[in-house]
């Protein structure tokens, strides 16, 4: 039989684009993917709308994305338009029913978001959902259970997952505002958490005032999976490690937990349908991701292997092109908008597994478009594109500035033999709230890199206190 011409271009171009594409690229097709699945007038994903904490979660996972990939200027224009038609459908701060962790999961999203792009309109939102679940719906020290967060607004069951997500964001609100009221309330859930629900290889579901207090005893992946999350952020933003080696411990310990994975080590699941169950283990997996993002490390090397087992898995056994399904082990079932979401935390986080967050190489230009560049081992202005810089990544969003030299930016200005664990040359590369500028703010001093605004090649760059002027604005150009 012959066959036509046509199918032999036609193929011979197909494996040419495939082959060509990058592993930051693959990942994106997976991304871009869920969009292709459909974006409803509520924002949400799929055929129908269908909005709800599943959707926060997918938007999430796209500001993931963003990140990891350390493309700073990069900002996906399908995600401003879904979270503005979501903003359209429940305009008072994504508070939009009584369930208290469905407000957490928007204001998750929104930090991340605002972490990310530097849009002060979602820190805002975050601290609102905030206020208006503390300390209202936080069960009082003259209780039991104190500490946990009401599951519902008219009932008497505590929950793990609303408390843990309490946990996350206050976390996060206290690492941005340094108001000590967020402190509080995320140690006051960890306390709930860890006298009440704290089980010994996972996270329990929660606690019933009705019953006397009485535990209930499911483990849901989620569950431990956010309890390691918030650990992480808390030990992150209060500088005490203990947070996180109680995270690292769990982890540990949730992996020999029966029943949520098979003899590889991929996480499982006992139904054909894409319901809550795999949401939950996407949670599982970015509790994880999160977890290392934090400081970096792994010295049981826990971390990294697990999250190879489920990208591997996913992309080998549970794929067709870049569309995703519910069973990570395989066989691949009709993947829709409910699976890729859950699918995606595992797939960016292949970003972590293949070392590409880690390091990137940039130009970095001040609003005057010189660059900063080198001279007698101080940081200078020099003219357009003539230095390339490396932002290697270090934990919790702070990364080494290191020269073509290999030498790091100290919190003088001054290049030194880099050390990657010295507070002194980490730096936050933090979004103005003008587009793609950003400020280099010193983990040490809390200060920032100044340009005094100046125009002359030659010029000293230095460091101030953090302020909104265009002297410490900086772009990248790859």
């Amino acid at each position: 039989m012959k066959v036509p011409l046509f199918f032999f271009v036609f193929f011979t171009l197909f494996i040419s684009i495939t082959e060509s594409r990058t592993f930051d690229d693959d990942i994106a097709w997976a991304v871009n993917t869920l969009y292709g699945f459909g974006v409803q007038s509520d924002g949400s994903f799929g055929t129908k709308p269908n909005l709800g904490w599943k959707t926060a979660l997918a938007y999430t996972a796209n500001i993931d994305f963003q990140d990891w990939r350390g493309k700073f200027t990069d900002k996906d224009t399908r995600m401003d338009h879904g979270l503005a038609l979501v903003r359209k459908k429940i305009p008072n701060n994504f508070i939009w029913n009584d369930w208290n962790d469905d407000d957490g999961w928007w204001a998750v999203m929104s930090l991340r978001y605002y972490e990310r792009y530097g849009d002060p309109f979602y820190l805002q939102t975050a601290i609102n959902i905030w206020n208006y679940l503390n300390p209202r719906w936080i069960v009082p020290s003259s209780k039991c259970a104190a500490g946990g967060m009401y599951e519902t607004q008219d009932n008497t069951y505590i929950s793990s997952i609303a408390t843990n997500l309490n946990i996350v964001f206050s976390s996060k609100l206290y690492e941005i505002t340094r108001d000590t009221k967020y402190l509080n309330s995320a140690i006051n859930s960890v306390n709930f958490i860890e006298k009440w629900t704290r089980g010994k290889d996972c996270i329990m579901d929660g606690v019933d005032l009705k019953s006397n207090c009485g535990v209930s005893t499911a483990c849901y992946t989620y569950n431990t999976g956010l309890y390691i999350m918030g650990l992480s952020f808390l030990s992150a933003a209060s500088g005490n490690s203990t947070y996180w080696q109680k995270a690292y411990t769990l982890a540990g310990q949730s992996l020999k937990h029966q029943g949520w994975f098979d003899s590889q080590g991929i996480m499982t699941r006992d139904s054909l349908n894409c319901d809550d169950g795999i949401a939950f283990n996407g949670q599982y997996v970015r509790g994880f991701a999160y977890m290392y993002q934090s400081n970096r490390q792994d010295p049981n090397k826990i971390i990294l292997p697990f999250l190879k087992r489920q990208f591997d898995s996913l992309r080998s056994k549970d794929r067709n092109g870049d569309s995703y399904g519910v069973h990570w082990n395989g066989p691949y079932v009709k993947a829709d908008a409910c699976s890729q979401q859950a699918a995606l935390d595992a797939v960016v986080a292949g970003l972590i597994v293949g070392g590409n967050t880690d390091s990137f190489q940039f130009h970095i230009q001040n609003k005057a478009a010189l660059s900063l560049g080198v001279s007698s081992n101080k940081v200078v202005l020099s003219p357009p594109n003539s230095q390339l810089w490396s932002a290697r990544r270090r934990g919790n969003g702070y990364y080494l500035i290191v020269s073509a030299a290999g030498t790091c930016v100290s919190s003088s200005g001054s290049l030194v033999a880099c050390q990657q664990d010295s507070r002194d040359q980490q730096w936050k590369i933090s979004p103005t709230n003008d587009g793609a500028w950003f400020a280099f703010v010193n983990a040490k001093s809390g200060l920032a890199m100044d340009s005094k605004c100046s125009h002359s090649v030659g010029s000293a760059v230095s460091t101030s206190n953090r302020s909104n002027s265009d002297c410490q604005k900086w772009s990248f150009a790859q």
